[in-house]
């Protein structure tokens, strides 16, 4: 149409569009060269934490060579004591240092630089080598590394080297020892043999040889001994997961361990070689969070050896450590510090725990457990419901297959594996959920047994620490007489069997469904090339379903903050991950797999599914598909019916939801939501489904929660004033917005789809996923339909003394200026704010048509929302006099309301987004307290341009629920 009505205009767009393509692509080529010279050119560093357990003194010998900032904090460490050599700089950096023990040599040599292979080498030799000639001759190995050397052996002693992290910042923890024990840890076996050395190298010792140690000390009933055993198993299991951390969690898990184990004196210590070390880390506390103990407050411990520090010391709360990490962006070595000073006198702790002990960890012959864990019953129906049940599951577990089918990165897994392999799929899965959850419950008794040991402060501290359980990787390999094993790793069981204090995720719970004994899992889907399989547990609560090794480690990262963000919103839609596993199948691989909670009740008959994303850009349902989609959604008029009170917070917890998700960099995540439909079976009480639980309005549940609707326990939400039972949550958030999905969204904007197609930004998609579930998923209130006098923009500040104005605008004092019920169906858990722009003036022209003046509106923006006005055509002075409204949670009250200008471009494929002419950033708490406010200000961000607008917050009234004055 555009080649025959204007000549030339096919060939212009075609241009256009392909400039918007290059422009795209540049920005992302720019993004990746800026990332490649941040590790090229950018800031690295190598740390060496040195653990002395020779019984000689270890000392330096020489200055070192060195190409940066080389710090090192002992001339001679003592038996017993650890020590930390770092070096800091820009781009590659590299150092040698010799040390020397009795009459030995130890040479150590790093070279760090994304540009070329990174090297850290030990070398045992005589005294006097000069260390530039080692580090110009140092071979190309990183030891402690897959494929390379452990060990470096001296005549007398010898280096263990461990938990080695790569370029650009290179973490090694090292332990010298004598030579004899040392070179065990390079025996077959030697990760099942506890010593008093192997309890000491970081990703060495196995957890399960290390917990029944623990076990035996529970035996002898030596509560001392106990606690130090226990400590170096929750120090091992938190060290080997440190290095996949962001630096906030790092800083939190450790200081965890510092405040249970060594702060509150648990483990009856000496403190011989922790006063320096404690001292830091007590310095470091008040430093980094304040002079002032909180409640719960421990004393650091008084002994012979150490006085007692001046003041008490809080326990770690995690939103203290997010706020540090936003207040170092500048200095971000600041929270990696913070790390090393913990780390340090938690490895010197574990020293002295694994020294005293040695007689009791030399070469300790592992029991074996007779340990049986308690199960609860399972549940049973009667033979003639077993059908109607089965087909309840059945129902609900093909909706969510026909979901997570659709949605996977290859499409549907149809190429089966043969019935051997799919049994030792099965197997292996089910041997690592079996072993991850007993050794959960097994730990969680021993740490029951040493809290009966120790005073009320240390309990509240241990207790804190279970608690705030930080992330930890446990590793678990087949012994000798298990020829069908497989060796496997379990990630953070510990913080994951306690989200919602195990509701849906406690071991027990796993142990029952999924563990060996359990029933059959019902697999829905294996694919014989990939290895990737799917299945149910037989009661349908769990599903289990591979994921790539890079969603693996993404949840990984999440988990601190993911354990953060549940326990501050307990009915968060986030779907629980009860486990997070490694497994190595012969024959198939290395694989990574997810335990998840169904979002669905097993008991409950899903009659509709839908998978919300907030797109309707291509988002309806296939031929074939059970599970509808966002415009399936709409097509239907479907929506949430829920009382005020229970919407308001429904749509708080989903914002809350997607703002965590956002902060991870993620998209494409869905809503999943499933529609039971209560029928009356045509008794006097109202039925049920056989086997299922009576949801008619004459059931007990229903009966005590009336007509009104609302949050249904253990899941679920019951509709207002009907027969429906919704379920609803956030599932698929493990796909980050990386170069595929980027490449994606430039194809789509080229398309002029860069705001309504699926793959946006993470903030962008966020904030379309909240504005579509207010809008189109949750119901709203009735409104009432009679003629209503319009609010004068200027409201108390309106000078204008017109007759006809007075009647054709409604003042402060005249009935219809307070609340309305359009407040009332924006509000949130705190107000509403009710924004009205009036106009703006002298703004600058964004068109550079000759002739064409902006088009400008406004945007008003809290948290994730965003509400806008009409758009006014070819105008630098526009009035709009259009009034919009934002929830206020009482989570916005720290933020800031931003008010923006922008300029429309209406065809945006053939020019880009909307031009940017100014903002205003107003403070929420300035906004609620002041009630009312007109604002003239000038916009920020650009050289002209003012805006008029008026900001009334209207509180929740107490006691309805409802918004009031």
């Amino acid at each position: 149409l555009c080649t025959i009505s204007r000549p030339g205009c096919a060939c212009r767009i075609f241009q256009v569009a392909r400039m918007l393509v290059f422009e795209k692509l540049a920005s992302v080529a720019r993004d990746l060269v800026t990332r490649a010279s941040d590790t090229a050119f950018g800031a690295s560093s190598v740390r060496i934490f040195i653990s002395n357990s020779s019984g000689a003194l270890f000392s330096v010998a020489q200055q070192p060579y060195t190409s940066g900032s080389t710090n090192v904090s002992f001339s001679t460490l003592e038996p017993g004591e650890v020590g930390l050599l770092s070096v800091q700089g820009k781009g590659q950096i590299g150092f040698a240092l010799e040390f020397k023990i009795e009459s030995e040599s130890v040479l150590v040599g790093v070279s760090n630089s994304s540009l070329r292979n990174a090297k850290l080498v030990f070398s045992f030799g005589a005294l006097g080598r000069p260390a530039k000639q080692f580090y110009d001759n140092m071979p190309a190995e990183m030891m402690g590394c897959d494929g390379s050397r452990f060990v470096s052996e001296g005549e007398k002693y010898a280096v263990y080297v461990s938990r080695v992290t790569q370029s650009p910042h290179i973490v090694a923890h090292v332990l010298i020892g004598p030579k004899a024990e040392i070179v065990q840890f390079s025996e077959p076996g030697a990760t099942r043999e506890v010593t008093s050395r192997s309890c000491l190298a970081p990703g060495l010792l196995e957890s399960l040889p290390m917990l029944e140690f623990v076990e035996s000390k529970v035996e002898e009933g030596n509560s001392k001994d106990l606690g130090k055993a226990l400590f170096l198993l929750e120090l091992s299991s938190v060290l080997d997961a440190l290095d996949s951390l962001l630096p906030r969690d790092r800083a939190f898990a450790l200081d965890l361990l510092v405040a249970a184990f060594i702060s509150p004196g648990s483990l009856g210590l000496t403190y011989k070689n922790l006063k320096s070390e404690l001292q830091r880390w007590h310095d470091q506390q008040k430093l980094s969070f304040g002079e002032h103990p909180a409640a719960g407050a421990l004393p650091l411990p008084p002994t012979a050896s150490v006085a007692a520090p001046p003041t008490s010391m809080p326990l770690p709360q995690y939103a203290k450590y997010r706020e540090r990490e936003a207040a170092s962006k500048e200095n971000p070595a600041a929270l990696e510090g913070h790390s090393d000073v913990a780390l340090l006198v938690l490895k010197s702790a574990a020293l002295e725990c694994a020294m005293t002990m040695r007689s009791q960890l030399k070469r300790f012959e592992n029991p074996g457990s007779t340990f049986e864990p308690f199960l609860e019953s399972s549940f049973s129906f009667s033979p003639k419901k077993r059908a109607s049940v089965d087909s309840i599951l059945d129902t609900n577990c093909a909706f969510i297959a026909d979901h997570l089918a659709s949605e996977g990165e290859g499409g549907p897994m149809v190429a089966a594996l043969s019935l051997d392999k799919e049994s030792q799929v099965v197997a292996a899965a089910q041997q690592c959920i079996h072993d991850s959850a007993s050794f959960a419950l097994r730990r969680r008794q021993v740490l029951a047994k040493f809290e009966e040991s120790l005073d009320s402060d240390a309990r509240v501290a241990l207790r804190h620490y279970q608690q705030w359980a930080p992330a930890t990787k446990h590793c678990f390999s087949p012994g000798p007489d298990d020829a069908g094993g497989v060796k496997h790793e379990s990630w953070a069981p510990e913080l994951l069997g306690a989200l919602d204090d195990g509701r849906l995720t406690k071991p027990e719970l796993l142990l029952k469904s999924l563990g060996k004994g359990s029933p059959k899992y019902k697999v829905m889907s294996t694919n014989s090339k990939s290895g990737e399989f799917f299945f149910f547990s037989a009661d349908r609560k769990f599903i289990i379903k591979t994921v790539s090794k890079d969603e693996a480690m993404l949840l990984y990262r999440m988990l601190p903050a993911y354990q953060a963000h549940i326990k501050a919103t307990p009915r968060s839609f986030c779907v629980r991950f009860p486990g997070l596993h490694r497994v190595e199948i012969p024959g198939l691989g290395e694989h990574y797999f997810t335990v998840m909670a169904s979002v669905f009740d097993s008991t409950h008959k899903v009659h509709e599914t839908f998978d919300v994303k907030g797109s309707t850009l291509n988002r309806k349902a296939k031929e074939g598909e059970s599970c509808g989609k966002d415009e399936d959604w709409v097509d239907r008029g479907h929506r949430l019916k829920l009382p005020g009170p229970v919407r308001r917070e429904v749509r708080e917890v989903h914002e809350q939801d997607a703002e965590f998700l956002a902060g991870f960099g993620v998209m494409d995540y869905s809503l999943l939501i499933g529609i039971h439909r209560c029928e009356p079976t045509g008794d006097a009480e109202g039925g049920a489904e056989d086997g299922a639980e009576d949801c008619g309005s004459g059931s007990p549940a229903r009966r005590a929660l009336g007509r009104g609707g609302g949050w249904r326990e253990p899941s679920g939400l019951w509709a207002e004033g009907g027969q429906d039972l919704y379920f609803v949550g956030l599932i698929d958030f493990l796909i980050a917005f990386g170069l595929k999905k980027q490449a994606e969204h430039v194809l789509r904007s080229a398309q002029g789809h860069s705001a309504d197609a699926s793959c946006v930004d993470p903030k962008a998609y966020a904030e379309r996923q909240v504005q579509f579930v207010l809008d189109s998923v949750l119901s709203k209130p009735e409104l009432s339909t009679g003629s209503r006098t319009p609010r004068c923009p200027y409201g108390d500040h309106c000078i204008r003394q017109n007759p006809q104005h007075k009647e054709e605008c409604c003042h402060p004092g005249q009935p219809g200026w307070e609340a309305d019920e359009e407040d009332q169906s924006a509000s949130g858990s705190a107000g509403t704010l009710r924004i009205t722009f009036i106009k703006a003036r002298d703004l600058k022209n964004a068109d550079m048509a000759p002739g064409d003046l902006s088009d400008p509106y406004a945007t008003a923006g809290l948290g994730l929302q965003r509400c806008s006005t009409h758009t006014v055509d070819n105008n630098l002075d526009p009035e709009w006099n259009c009034v919009v409204r934002l929830a206020v949670d009482r989570a916005h009250l720290g933020q800031e309301l931003e008010l923006s200008v922008w300029d429309e471009d209406h065809n945006r494929s053939l020019q880009g987004s909307d031009d940017f002419l100014g903002r205003l950033g107003l403070p929420v708490a300035r906004l609620v307290r002041g009630g009312s406010l007109l604002v003239r200000e000038k916009l920020q961000g650009v050289s002209k341009g003012e805006l008029h607008v008026r900001i009334e917050f209207i509180p929740l009234a107490a006691g309805n629920g409802s918004p009031g004055r």
